[in-house]
Order: structure tokens, then C-alpha cells, then sequence
């Protein structure tokens, strides 16, 4: 009996509706999801319909799931971030790699964005405020270009051959097959990983809570959001047999949600609130239909943007082997963002000193006027976080800006710690998590000098002009 299927798409008990009666249940062997059971719906796949108590209404098995679409899409990539630069490397290098893959060997042209949303306070890390931070920056970044999908991407997880980041129709957790999960997910409703959705479901939902400061929570409270507004029609592969009737997100077929993980020996702490019962109270109200998700998301994120940059990965654009059309890479988009709109800036409490001159404060007001080497009479601003060291150069004038052997050593003056700059990491990290109380310096010393300075343990002091920050003997250089 061909009957209709509930607004969920769910066959089973009838779902409530808004004024509290309760929907016809019933299924259609016809439609796009025919394989059903009693205690709810189990999927399209052969293997779903294998769970026990499912029913598969069609005559012929197609294929274990819709065939993904072959048209080009633009995808945005939301990686959360913080002082994780050694797995970014990886990842970075490694997608590199799979978008040679997908677009040259497998003549695709998908144009990937990646935006590397970092956390530039000294708050708990918050995945979920970073992804709403993330998919904001995105839509105003890509403006008229929408992307056809928005995904969640944790940057130690890295897509094996086979993931179709451009497959979002319906949410879906691409990353069904995770390496340290035994090629599993941790459980059946779990949504974390690596996410696609269109806009429409994400602003449908409103993203993820805010509200989850430290490590954990924000993905269960997503699985709810979809669940209360129907948008999980995955199936119970595979936990069907221990877990039948289970309400789950969409998944690849097998094989096509392989990720390979980073090992934990990079993380920096994971680290939780001292009384996080407010978290779970909330989590909590979430999973009994409280609608707080609607006023805590994408429509109430707040940030401040402290610096952003973009960049065209040359070793990702790649010649098609197969005509004379250019292949594209990717794009990385890195917004370092604080979560307190009030807090101060570490910009206005750090000087810049160069080769034998005179310091240089972010005030307008304020000259910079070299002596020696560099010469007289330059006004040079710090006017925002240097995104790497060729940047930081470029403030300086010109007679020290092209010098080889120029090198950078940045200064807590309250903590007399130093540390030498020979990355960006280290310059973003430096002036990130000075402490709002502190002063600090970043010194450009020739590399003899620098030298001099680490073994007669030289590491702070006033930034009087011509001042080799004061000496002090038996100081520590990180």
C-alpha cells in the first residue's frame, strides 16, 4: 500500500508536529528512501536495508547511494584553529595532494576554499563559535560566488581518495570511515568529523552553539539541531544489529569516507571548563525540544577580526594533462579572530625595535625614527598582526627590509622571556598570548648580533634608543 511519508522522512511513529498532533506514518516503495522499518527509517543502501525488521520495497537493488553529482562545485572548507601549526603543515601538504588527485587525475575542477579560522584570544578553545565565525567570513569573503557547500573540517583528520567534498544535499558526515575510530565513527549519533551542508541547512539550524567553551559538547547539541528539524536520513549501517531504529546522519557509501588521523602527540591540551554542569544543563534542553538553538548560532555569533590574509597555493594549481585549461587548487583564507569584543589588543602594547634605532609604538602620533644602517626620518606603523615574517620586513625600511642576515627576537618584558622569531608560528603565537597586562618588543638584530645577544643571555629590559634591551645574566630563550 503506497502511503505517504512523514515530513522527517522517517517511516515509524507518527513525529509531532508544531501543535502537537502527530503525523500519518507510512512509507512509499516508490519513493527516494523506500527501504523503512517499524521502529523507524533504515536507508538507501543494499546494507541498510540488511538490518534486521528493514524492509527494502524496491524490486531492483540500485546502487548502494545516490551517484554523487558530477558537476563542478565551489566548496568552503571551515577548519577551527589554535596553535596547531604542525598538523596544519600536514594537512596542508596533504590536501595539496588530494586536489592534484581529484582534478588532474580524475579530470575534475573543484574549487576548494579553505578558511583557517584562528582563535587569537587566550580563552577555552571553541570549535563550534569558530565554525559560526567561520561560515560568516565565508559568505561575506565569497560574496556572489555562494558555495555549494559549507564544510566542517577538523585539521587533524586528512580525506584518503574517494571523499566527495562537494556531495551535501543532504547534511552529511563525510568522515564515516575515521582511521583511530577502528574505520568507524564513535558512535551511531555522532556528527562530528568532517560535516557538509548547504547553506539553507546550516542557517536552517543556525551552525553550532556558541556556547561550548573547551573541549567536547558541540557536536552532540549539532546532532539535535538536525534531528529537530529533520534533516538526519542517514541510515542504522552500521549499527543496525546492536542498535536498530537508530535516527542517524547521512554517510558515504563504504569506502568513500576514509580520513587518516593526526596523532595526539601534536594537540596542545585539551582542556574543559572548572564547572561545565552548565554546559550538559544546556545540551540537555537542547535534546528535550527546548528552541534555544534559535537564538544561539550563526545569528548571534560576535567576533572581532584581528588580522586576515589571503593565499593561492602555487603548488596546488596544476595544468590539465589533458587540454591546455588551468586546473585549480585551492585557496587558503586565514581569519585570526578574538572571542571578546572588549579585549585589548596586543598590537597596542608592542613595540618594534630595528638595527641600532629607535622604537616604534601602534599610535599614530608616535615616529619611528632610525639611526645608522636604516637611516633617519621614517614613520613606519604597526598597523595590524604581521602575517609572516616577509611581512613583518616590509615595515622596516628599505635598507634593513633586504637584509639576509636580518632576525627577529620578541620580548615579554614582565615575564623577561624571549623567544627567537624563525616562523610565523611563532610571531602570530608571540604577540596571541602576551598577557593583556604585559609590554613586549620584537627586535631586528643582525644574525652576529642576535648571537651575541642568546649567549651572554640577553633578554629584556627598557627599549631606550641604541639599548640592547639591558643585560642580565643567566636569562631564559625559548
Amino acid at each position: 500500500q503506497h502511503t505517504p511519508w512523514r515530513s522527517d522522512f522517517k517511516c515509524g511513529a507518527g513525529w509531532p508536529s508544531d501543535d502537537g498532533t502527530r503525523e500519518k506514518s507510512e512509507c512509499n516503495p516508490d519513493g527516494e528512501f523506500p527501504c523503512c522499518s517499524t521502529s523507524g527509517w533504515c536507508g538507501i543502501s543494499r546494507l541498510h536495508c540488511e538490518c534486521p525488521g528493514c524492509i527494502d520495497y524496491r524490486q531492483v537493488h540500485a546502487a548502494e547511494v545516490s551517484v554523487p553529482e558530477t558537476r563542478d562545485k565551489r566548496i568552503a572548507i571551515i577548519i577551527p584553529y589554535r596553535d596547531r601549526e604542525s598538523h596544519y603543515q600536514k594537512f596542508e601538504r596533504h590536501f595539496a595532494d588530494f586536489v592534484r588527485e581529484l582534478n588532474v587525475e580524475n579530470r575534475r575542477n573543484q574549487e576548494f576554499h579553505i578558511f583557517l579560522v584562528e582563535q587569537f584570544d587566550n580563552q577555552l578553545f571553541n570549535r563550534g563559535w569558530l565554525f559560526n565565525v567561520g561560515f560568516t567570513e565565508a559568505l561575506r569573503s565569497l560574496g556572489d560566488r555562494k558555495p555549494d557547500c559549507i564544510v566542517m573540517q577538523d585539521v587533524d583528520n586528512l580525506p584518503m581518495s574517494g571523499v566527495d567534498f562537494g556531495s551535501c544535499s543532504s547534511p552529511v558526515q563525510l568522515s564515516s570511515e575515521i582511521e583511530c575510530w577502528g574505520w568507524s565513527v564513535p558512535y551511531p549519533g555522532n556528527v562530528g568529523g568532517t560535516v557538509a551542508m548547504n547553506s539553507d541547512h546550516w542557517m536552517r539550524i543556525n551552525g553550532f552553539s556558541n556556547e561550548y567553551w573547551g573541549w567536547g559538547g558541540e557536536d552532540d547539541d549539532l546532532y539535535w539541531r538536525l534531528r529537530h528539524n529533520q534533516l538526519l536520513v542517514g541510515g542504522c549501517n552500521p549499527f543496525c544489529q546492536s542498535q536498530p531504529g537508530s535516527v542517524e546522519i547521512f554517510r558515504p557509501r563504504k569506502g568513500h569516507g576514509k580520513f587518516l588521523c593526526l596523532h595526539d602527540n601534536d594537540h596542545t591540551p585539551r582542556r574543559r571548563p572548572a564547572d561545565d554542569k552548565p554546559l550538559w544543563d544546556r545540551l540537555q534542553r537542547v535534546r528535550s525540544g527546548d528552541m534555544i538553538w534559535r537564538g544561539d548560532g550563526i545569528n548571534n555569533v560576535e567576533y572581532r577580526l584581528i588580522n586576515e590574509f589571503v593565499k593561492g597555493d602555487d603548488s596546488a594549481v596544476f595544468a590539465n594533462i589533458h587540454s591546455n585549461e588551468t586546473i585549480r587548487g585551492f585557496t587558503l583564507h586565514w581569519k585570526s579572530v578574538a572571542s571578546k569584543l572588549e579585549q585589548k589588543s596586543a598590537l597596542d602594547r608592542t613595540y618594534l625595535i630595528a638595527p641600532g634605532g629607535w622604537s616604534m609604538k601602534d599610535t599614530k602620533s608616535v615616529e619611528a625614527r632610525y639611526l645608522g644602517l636604516c637611516g633617519t626620518g621614517v614613520r613606519v606603523p604597526l598597523k595590524k598582526v604581521p602575517s609572516d615574517l616577509d611581512e613583518l620586513r616590509e615595515i622596516l625600511p628599505d635598507r634593513c627590509r633586504h637584509d639576509n642576515e636580518l632576525r627577529f627576537l620578541a620580548v615579554d618584558f614582565n615575564r623577561q622571556l624571549g623567544t627567537v622569531i624563525d616562523h610565523h608560528w611563532r610571531l602570530q603565537r608571540f604577540i596571541r598570548t602576551l598577557p593583556t597586562s604585559h609590554s613586549g618588543v620584537i627586535h631586528a638584530l643582525h644574525k652576529k648580533e642576535l648571537n651575541e645577544a642568546l649567549e651572554k643571555g640577553w633578554y629584556g629590559g627598557s627599549a631606550r634608543p641604541g639599548d640592547r634591551f639591558g643585560a642580565r645574566e643567566g636569562s631564559a630563550v625559548y
